[in-house]
């Protein structure tokens, strides 16, 4: 067998199709939004933070994600039910309190966000 130019002559017809799997998302996207191509976690805005902390979760897929605020030595603050989330553009906000209600005393925090298997790590610093 030849291409239509017969130029090169193919011998193994087996190797001619390609197949890849795509996600048909439901629903609609507003005017200049766009489906993130890559999973991405932002810096914490505002930081320093006298209150509310937010971060962008950009997620290309549906994924469970799991997200906690923790103290520099490791404790666990806040923490957020894991849950699925669609593809889309999300923000995750921790408003600077503790499990138990009370405002998070000042210093630096750690918020960790798993997305699967991957994880980020966000240093945000609380102020009074």
């Amino acid at each position: 067998m030849a291409d239509t130019l017969q130029a090169i002559v193919e011998t193994n017809e087996a190797n001619n199709a390609l197949t890849l799997t795509f996600n048909v998302l439901h629903g609609t996207l507003g005017p200049g939004d766009q489906m993130p191509h890559v999973l991405a976690l932002s810096a914490p805005w505002p930081n320093p933070a006298a209150g509310r902390a937010s971060l962008s979760l950009e997620l290309p897929g549906p994924s469970v994600v799991e997200w906690a605020v923790h103290d520099v030595q490791g404790r666990a603050v806040w923490r957020e039910a894991v849950r699925p989330y669609g593809p889309g553009h999300w923000t995750l906000a921790w408003d600077g309190r503790t499990r138990a209600g009370s405002p998070a005393p000042a210093g630096v925090y750690l918020v960790r966000v798993r997305v699967g298997d991957t994880e980020f790590t966000r240093r945000v610093v609380r102020v009074r």
